[in-house]
């Protein structure tokens, strides 16, 4: 009998000695911009006015945000708020607005805004005419809901609101030491209808975010992408919707972890 066992965890040592080492997850970076054909180019790749107009207000320059007023909600008061401004403005994508609908909404997307809420899934954003279609310079986006969850966001879970971090505010977020891993509970990695979430092995941290209010009016779709639930999808496929709104905080200037001293 020994002897059996003695083969066996050999066999079993030899299967895990020829197994490819785990990729770690992906973090936040001390992003270096120098090489970024981006960089000096805010409208990205796009071709449509509306699209490049999108892609200016994503890609705006980290600004210090310590002695910014900015109003103070929670998940609940954003959609509040910003659902006020969807009804002023008539629900209109940025190629349908008027001039004067135009300067409405750039005025209300000049707004530093904070949210306080629960991040329980972060991932890489993929490619995108933003950032140039880069692979290495992409966003980050961050699910902040108004309540911890345990698992992976499933069918019946609330939908969350979106938050981005770009290649132009990642190094200041992580020399101001923030770190993803820490704040998610959750990594999702992958392309539908292929995609993983890894634990983190934190539990969702309770979080500030300061930055822009953004319209993704590109993500503007009742039951694919907007509602107050999840419907449809998850596991490896993604979720519809996705997201409570079409509104954003994007870019993130500072997050602030309020789980820190526990």
């Amino acid at each position: 009998m020994k002897r059996v066992n003695l083969i066996s965890a050999l066999v079993l040592w030899l299967f895990a000695a020829n197994l490819p080492a785990a990729e770690p997850l992906p973090e936040l970076r001390d992003l270096n911009l120098k090489n970024w054909n981006c960089l000096n180019n805010p409208a990205g790749t796009a071709k449509k006015l509306a699209d490049m107009a999108r892609n200016r207000v994503k890609n705006r320059d980290w600004i210090d945000v310590a002695h910014v007023e900015a109003p103070q909600w929670d998940s609940r008061q954003f959609v509040a708020s910003v659902r006020a401004f969807d009804t002023q403005l008539g629900g209109h994508h940025r190629a349908d607005l008027t001039p004067a609908e135009a300067a409405m909404l750039a005025a209300f997307e000049g707004k530093i805004v904070s949210l306080t809420g629960y991040v329980v899934l972060t991932y890489p954003g993929p490619k995108e005419s933003c950032n140039c279609g880069s692979e290495e310079f992409h966003d980050w986006h961050v699910e902040v809901l108004s309540q911890p969850l345990d698992h992976v966001p499933k069918i019946g879970d609330p939908t969350p609101i979106i938050c981005e971090v770009t290649p132009r505010t990642e190094a200041h977020l992580y020399a101001s030491g923030v770190r993803l891993q820490k704040l998610a509970e959750f990594i999702r990695l992958g392309e539908p209808p292929h995609l993983q979430s890894f634990p983190t092995g934190s539990k969702p941290h309770k979080v500030r975010m300061t930055g822009y209010l953004m319209w993704d009016d590109y993500h503007d779709a009742p039951g694919k992408d907007i509602g107050p639930t999840i419907e449809t999808g998850g596991g490896s496929d993604y979720c519809h919707p996705w997201r409570a709104m079409a509104w954003e905080i994007h870019p993130i200037l500072k997050i602030e972890d309020l789980d820190a001293a526990e």
